[in-house]
């Protein structure tokens, strides 16, 4: 809301334009550098908003999204699985699925080198810390956190297990929400060809994508943690490959 001071000053009418933000309830959020507050989405995309946010149920983990995509169906947990990348005749101009593979999660093939991404070739701006993209997911007013921001959510506030979960100071709870395997259940690696429903694992996307040249793979900065592993963010248990079906919890896209 815009307000408009008027006064007289020296007999000349002046004005001075005031901005101020409403909010018709205690929005969930987190303390960051300063004693600042980010306000966060009370629930995870996909998750059923009629539920509790602070209170576990299967219903609150909700959408395992691959890095970079939009929602197109494929962040549903029972979405079709296939095999290969999206190549360039496969993307439209914003870098997303068309055609076929459109609304499905897509895995890696095996051989010589692992495969990182659902697509070829990869894109570091498909998600972007500067700004929202038009590939983000969350809604109008919202967008992914960069991982500087995860960062400083764990560094400013007391987090604490309560089987299920992790609660983040007093306004905010992310479940374990588990993730979904990108590798195809085979022999060479026994991995299901399914989400991991129930393990008390969390994994949140940040917007953070980079080229790891150690490992010769795209990858991108995850929040994670469990029961016995506390927040991390970035490093190498921080990262993961960008074809992995994980959590998103939206911030709001402060200007």
């Amino acid at each position: 809301v815009y307000i408009y001071a008027i006064y007289e000053d020296g007999g000349q009418e002046k004005s001075v334009k005031l901005t101020l933000s409403l909010q018709d309830c205690a929005c969930c959020g987190a303390r960051i550098a300063g004693g600042r507050w980010l306000n966060f989405m009370c629930h995870n995309l996909g998750a059923d908003e009629n539920l509790d946010p602070f209170t576990y149920h299967a219903g609150i983990k909700g959408h395992l999204y691959q890095w970079g995509r939009k929602s197109d169906g494929h962040e549903v947990r029972t979405s079709t699985k296939v095999s290969g990348t999206a190549t360039a005749s496969e993307l439209d101009a914003n870098g997303q699925v068309q055609g076929r593979k459109t609304g499905q999660f897509i895995m890696f093939v095996y051989g010589r080198k692992i495969v990182s991404d659902w697509r070829t070739p990869s894109d570091d701006g498909l998600w972007s810390d500067a700004a929202k993209t038009v590939n983000d997911p969350c809604p109008p007013g919202w967008r992914i956190p960069a991982a500087s921001q995860w960062g400083a959510v764990i560094a400013n506030n007391v987090w604490s297990w309560d089987g299920k979960g992790r609660k983040v100071g007093d306004a905010l709870y992310l479940p374990a929400a588990g993730s979904r395997s990108a590798r195809p259940g085979t022999s060479i690696t026994s991995d299901p060809e399914s989400s991991v429903p129930n393990a008390p694992y969390a994994y949140y996307w940040s917007t953070t994508g980079e080229y790891n040249s150690q490992w010769d793979v795209y990858v991108a900065h995850q929040l994670g943690f469990s029961s016995g592993i506390e927040p991390y963010i970035g490093t190498n248990n921080g990262i993961t490959y960008r074809n992995w079906g994980q959590s998103v919890r939206c911030v709001e896209d402060l200007p």
